[in-house]
This record gives C-alpha cells, structure tokens and sequence, in this order.
C-alpha cells in the first residue's frame, strides 16, 4: 500500500515535471518564433528601405536630366531668336517645382552661378599689382572692394574684419606674395589641424575652412539673444530669411568668350548689385532689379550705360574708381541644378553645376553630390 502511494506521487511529480518542460519548450519556440519573425521584418525593413532609397535616388537622378533638357531648351531658343541672352524670365528659371511621378515625386530647380561673384577671380592679392605711377583704382581693387561690401553687408557678421577675411581667402589660394606663418600656425594648432589648400576653390563648402568663417557666418544664422529668447527659432538660431555666402559667392562663373570672370547682370542678386560700386546706391539697384523683373533684360553690356540712374557708375573715373563695366555681362555659363527624389519615407537630394558651351550648347557636368 506505501509502495503504491510512493508511485503514485512519483508519477505525479514525473507529470508536473514533463508539464513545466513542455511549456518551458512551448515557451522557447515561441520565443524563437517571435524573434525570426522580428529578423525577418527588420531585413525585410531594410531591403525595402534600401530600395525605396535607390528609388528616391534615381528619381533625383531624373530630376537633374529634366533641368539639363530645360537649359539646352533655353539654348535652342537662343538660336531660333538670335538672342544670345540669359536673364530671369527664361525657361530654366525655375525656383523650385515639385512633380508627382508614380508612387514617389521628384522637386527641382534651377537657378544661374553667372550671377555671383567668384571668389577665386575677385579675391587676389592687391599688393604689387598696381602699375608704377598709376592712379586710382586697380582692377584687382575693383574686384577685392566687392568682396568687401558684400562680406560688410550682411547682417550677420563674421569672426574677422572683412579685410581679414579676404586676406585668410587670399591666403588659402596661395596668391599672398609673402607667406602669412600666424595663418599657417592658427590650422596647424587646430584640434583637426590641416593646411592651407594653396589653390582654387573646387567647391563653396571649403570657404567654413578658412580662419575666421563660421557656420553662422556662412549660413546667416544668429545664435539666440536675451532679446528673442522664446521665439520659435529652430536648431536654437535664427535664420536670415535672404541671403547666404552661397547665394552671392561662387566658384565657377567664368565666361569663355572674354576669358574673364563676369556678373551676369539680368540675373545677379540685390547684394551682388549693390556692392558692384561704392556709389551704387538705391535707386540704381532698383533700376536694374526693374529690368530683371519686367522681362526685358539688357540686351548687351552697353546698354546698361544708358540708364540714368547707372550713368554715374558705369564708365571709369579718371585716377579715380573703375566703372561697372568691367565686372558684368549679359550671359550665362554655368547653371546649378538641385533635386529632391522622394519614395515612401526616403529622399534623396542631388546638387550639380553644370556648364553649358555658348558655341554648341553642349552641357558639361562640373559638379555632383548627393545627400
């Protein structure tokens, strides 16, 4: 009878005991499932975010093509009306446009480089350029004073003098004709240090390299004050709602057929305008942001010369300030296209500069980023 009481809780410890293991099991696979399960969405997650981004890509890729169709449009209009003429109310400028395509869209624009002012012409070192016995203004004076009002001009100023600024620019290049060692040991003592590139500038992003340049500087973006604390600021700054270096400056902008660097004027900016001559005052801006705006743009250089309000700085000075003249033209060269592919929840951005030849015109890609 004991022996028969000792099998009987033997047999329901060894039932509790096989229990506990398959639900200890049950448990593991269930655990095991649910974890595949979660590997799987998460590959599956990433190939298809890996597609939509290829999508997003080459829907950005599509938009570029779209902007080289409308610049070599523009040209073939040219042609038809022998016009050989850039400004604001033609085809390629388009601000931004976006356009749905598929399940994704694609948002573009266009805008021209010939309008800005182009650092690795108009900074050059002054010193010793100046002819013997010469009077006046130089026409690298002319060229180094516009960088100056402009860099003046904004409202966000930058860590150095303006004139500090072009000689750290001018330094960079490597056209100083005596070498700057406190400029040399300032990147060299940098936590990141490096050197200076003692070259053109390929590209406009270089510029937050150079001593004395900041973000906020280059950007327009003040930090917040006790003054507007509370405000909606995003990112803590405050963003000038105009122009920043990138709007202004360029590193392209050269014109083929005079072999110089020239400011489209049918297409440059209030700042650039502005800064072109010390006496350039409001009226005169006006006078040509009334043209740009009117559809009908300066035809060739001279006519520029004609308007009243231009007359008085047009033409050079005798042993005085060089004339507007020299700094402008009425073509353009170089176009910056930016798309924005979209799919799903990805985007992706392309930036490129592109060069369109006044004789053909051809297109010929000088820069391309994607982010």
């Amino acid at each position: 009878m004991q022996s028969l009481r000792k099998d009987k809780n033997y047999y329901k410890e060894k039932k509790g005991f096989a229990i506990a293991i398959v639900l200890l099991v049950t448990t593991l696979v269930i655990v095991l499932a649910l974890e595949f399960n979660y590997e799987m969405r998460v590959e599956a997650s990433i190939t298809m975010n890996s597609l939509d981004s290829l999508r997003a890509y080459y829907l950005a890729k599509s938009g570029i093509e779209a902007g080289i169709f409308i610049i070599r449009m523009d040209y073939k209009n040219d042609v038809k009306n022998k016009q050989f003429v850039d400004h604001l109310g033609e085809i390629w400028n388009i601000p931004s446009v976006s356009i749905p395509l598929g399940e994704g869209s694609i948002k573009g624009s266009i805008s021209d480089e010939s309008g800005k002012v182009n650092l690795n012409s108009f900074v050059v070192e002054t010193a010793g350029n100046k002819k013997k016995g010469a009077k006046g203004e130089s026409k690298s004076q002319q060229k180094i004073n516009v960088v100056r009002r402009i860099i003046e001009n904004f409202p966000v100023k930058p860590e150095e003098s303006p004139q500090e600024i072009i000689h750290a620019l001018t330094e960079w290049k490597g056209e100083l004709f005596e070498d700057d060692e406190a400029l040399e040991a300032y990147y060299a003592n940098l936590k990141d240090s490096y050197e200076s590139k003692w070259d053109f500038f390929d590209d406009m992003s270089e510029l937050l390299l150079v001593k004395g340049i900041t973000k906020e500087f280059y950007f327009q973006e003040r930090k917040k004050t006790i003054e507007n604390v509370g405000k909606s600021t995003p990112n803590n700054k405050k963003r000038n709602p105009h122009y920043t270096l990138e709007d202004v400056f360029t590193v392209y902008s050269y014109d083929p057929e005079n072999n110089d660097y020239k400011i489209n004027i049918n297409t440059a900016p209030k700042p650039v305008l502005r800064a072109l001559h010390s006496q350039m005052d409001e009226s005169a801006v006006e006078a040509i942001i009334s043209r740009q705006q009117s559809g009908e743009p300066f035809k060739n250089v001279a006519e520029v010369g004609k308007i009243d309000e231009l007359k008085p700085v047009f033409q050079d000075e005798k042993d005085g300030l060089k004339g507007i003249r020299n700094l402008i033209d009425v073509k353009s060269y170089f176009f910056k296209i930016v798309a924005t592919g979209t799919y799903g929840d990805i985007s992706k951005t392309i930036e490129a500069v592109v060069y369109r030849n006044p004789s053909n015109g051809s297109i010929n890609i000088k820069s391309w980023a994607v982010y």
